[in-house]
């Protein structure tokens, strides 16, 4: 084949992005927790020889962002001690994992004969993999220890001999272990499967024909990003927000020609507990805004992100020190792509939106089926609003920003493998977000508890106090909150709940924000406000209130 022939390198490189497609779709069908086949808590993707991402499959992006850095991390470690039929995994925030314990990395390396020719790659979270709670991510944990099992860029397989101590050591500190080795045998599965497609491309076509169809996606990606930021306005713009305990960030964007530079120093130190997000986990949601300002629609990989640079204060909550809690990173790392989108919404009303529902509202229970007896343990992110934008309202019940095809899990699922009721599952009306353009609604959602013994291990939400910012006059959004009701009646109201037993008829119900508006509220047509009353969206009263509708 000519090196210049345009034709056979693109049906390589289409065939890249069939073989993510396909580890994709593998992986939710085998895995054996909800929260990877239902929620889509998983990223696969495949980087060249040297670790750079060329593409990616279905699945959260803020995964897929950090594949590269895990490869790199793996490389670093065996060298050139790396065979065909090898499989790793990883995890450690500060290393090859990126985020928490709990979302482990496989990769494995394809060669085209002696020649390394890419690596095929799977990150996802697994339900439990240790630590201190059920579930392992507890915010009082204030060492990686505490947080489950650390697997430090390990072998599992060595020349696709798998190695059994290692897989008796995972399932031993896992208190699913089923569930556990179900899933980390669904991402062996995934990742084989593309080490085989890329292999039969490689037998094809040749080790060179991959290496320039490779080299050629990384350098669209590049060139598309210095595209867009030529056609933003060159500058240092600065954003600013507060934690739910009070205390301030800053952000500072500076954009040039050919450098988005994302300044976050002078933030809070890292946080005692597992607050903190890893700095990989903080690029990544840097680099989330970046492609959305340049070109949301176009390739993703390494070379989108050859523009970035992000700088940090080691030590800090957006960079805390090797052995550092993680558990709770994603609130943290969320706060860095808002921070970094505020800076720059303005420069691309087309495109960027006012603020969101900035949580993942996660709740985990542990229980017992009441049908089957069974153990059986419920992860579930939930949805929110999402920002108005200058010519239409935001966006409802949606995941947050950067969780790209995660979603929520449906209710049927949780009813039928977890045998926890969901009773409520609705937009509310409480105020917030109103506009020109009105912020997306929120959702409430109540779980009602059929077992004894019941475990609610974690619920956690941020933009509790301080809520989605809103744009151009529009409202801010409203703020995510959770009740805690008991069989007798009592009410227990908080953001955070932590290791609390449940008895049957014990109801959780949550409340997640809307997004926030856009625009001045006097300026939003009747005919939009009469159908958000005629929708439930807003009462007629608050409507009469915000809107003068009816006054």
């Amino acid at each position: 084949m000519a090196r210049q022939d345009p034709f056979t390198i693109n049906i390589i490189q289409n065939s890249f992005q069939a073989l993510c497609d396909q580890m994709s779709a593998s992986l939710r069908r085998t895995a054996m927790s909800s929260v990877i086949y239902e929620a889509l808590d998983f990223g696969v993707g495949l980087t060249d020889a040297a670790g750079d991402l060329v593409c990616d499959g279905a699945g959260i992006p803020m995964f897929v962002g950090i594949l590269d850095h895990s490869v790199r991390t793996v490389i670093a470690k065996f060298g050139d001690d790396v065979h065909a039929g090898d499989l790793f995994l990883t995890n450690v925030p500060t290393g090859g994992g990126g985020t928490h314990l709990n979302d482990v990395v496989a990769l494995q390396p394809v060669f085209a004969g002696e020649r390394l020719a890419g690596w095929v790659v799977a990150k996802a979270h697994w339900t439990d993999i240790g630590g201190m709670v059920p579930g392992g991510i507890s915010d009082k944990a204030t060492e990686a220890f505490q947080e489950g099992l650390i697997l430090p860029e390990i072998r599992l397989f060595n020349r696709g001999v798998l190695d059994h101590a290692v897989r008796d050591i995972i399932a031993a500190n896992s208190r699913m272990p089923k569930f556990t080795l179900g899933d980390m045998w669904a991402m062996v599965a995934a990742v084989q499967l593309g080490a085989d497609r890329l292999g039969e491309t490689a037998g094809r076509y040749g080790a060179d024909a991959l290496a320039l169809a490779m080299a050629e996606m990384i350098a669209i990606g590049e060139r598309v990003t210095l595209a867009g930021l030529r056609k933003l306005p060159p500058g240092t713009y600065h954003a600013e927000d507060h934690m739910d305990d009070g205390r301030r960030l800053q952000c500072s964007v500076t954009i040039t020609a050919d450098r988005f530079v994302v300044d976050l120093r002078g933030n809070p130190e890292q946080s005692p507990t597992s607050h903190n997000s890893p700095y990989i986990s903080s690029f990544v949601c840097a680099g989330l805004v970046l492609k959305a300002i340049t070109d949301p629609q176009a390739v993703a990989n390494s070379g989108c992100f050859r523009a970035l640079t992000v700088l940090t204060d080691k030590g800090s909550m957006f960079d805390p020190l090797p052995g550092s809690a993680c558990g709770m990173y994603v609130p943290p790392s969320l706060y860095v792509t808002e921070l970094v989108w505020k800076a720059v919404a303005d420069l691309a009303p087309d495109r960027m939106a006012a603020g969101h529902v900035g949580s993942i509202n996660a709740i985990s229970m542990l229980a017992t089926h009441p049908e089957r007896g069974t153990d059986v343990f419920l992860v579930v992110p939930e949805v929110g609003g999402y920002g108005a934008a200058h010519d239409a309202d935001g966006q409802p019940a949606s995941g947050i920003f950067g969780n790209g095809d995660a979603r929520n899990s449906p209710a049927e699922i949780c009813e039928a493998r977890n045998g926890i009721r969901v009773d409520r599952y609705e937009f509310h009306d409480e105020p917030g977000g109103e506009g020109e353009f009105r912020g997306g609604r929120g959702v409430c959602v109540e779980y009602v508890v059929a077992a004894p013994d019941t475990l609610l291990a974690s619920l956690t939400q941020t933009r509790s106090v301080y809520p989605p910012w809103g744009m151009k006059d529009g409202r801010d959004g409203s703020l995510n909150h959770a009740e805690l009701v008991r069989a007798d009646g009592k009410i227990e109201t908080a953001s955070r709940f932590a290791q609390v037993g449940l008895d049957p008829g014990d109801r959780v119900r949550i409340y997640t924000a809307h997004g926030a508006g856009y625009g001045d509220p006097r300026n939003r047509t009747a005919e939009r406000v009469q159908a958000d009353i005629d929708d439930g969206l807003i009462t007629a009263e608050r409507a009469r209130i915000v809107y003068g509708y009816g006054a």
